[in-house]
């Protein structure tokens, strides 16, 4: 959070957690898809994140443990989506080296 300050960035109410839309859409079809992959068995699983870890105006921060990097990230980390994020190569090659650390 002090780093944050420092660097500008000013507290601010999170915004609300975005939700699952309707059912159907392309987006949807792809957190399904990314569910079965990732050995999700529920017909109608839950699809919502939690919480922000913290919040700033104009940006929300989601903290990524330890324990986040596993093979269920790395599965995440696997869809075409994903080629766009900045972080994902360094994220992937994280997952595969900790994998049960």
């Amino acid at each position: 959070m002090q780093a944050m300050l420092t660097l500008g960035y000013k507290t601010a109410s999170a915004p609300a957690v975005p939700r699952w839309p309707g059912k159907g859409d392309r987006e949807s079809a792809r957190k399904i898809e990314t569910y079965r992959k990732l050995e999700g068995i529920q017909t109608q699983p839950r699809l919502a994140p939690g919480k922000w870890d913290l919040s700033f105006r104009d940006l929300v921060v989601e903290l990524d443990e330890e324990l986040h990097f596993n093979r269920y990230r790395l599965v995440t980390l696997s869809q075409d989506w994903s080629e766009v994020l900045p972080w994902a190569t360094e994220y992937r090659a994280f997952s595969f080296e900790h994998e049960g650390s």
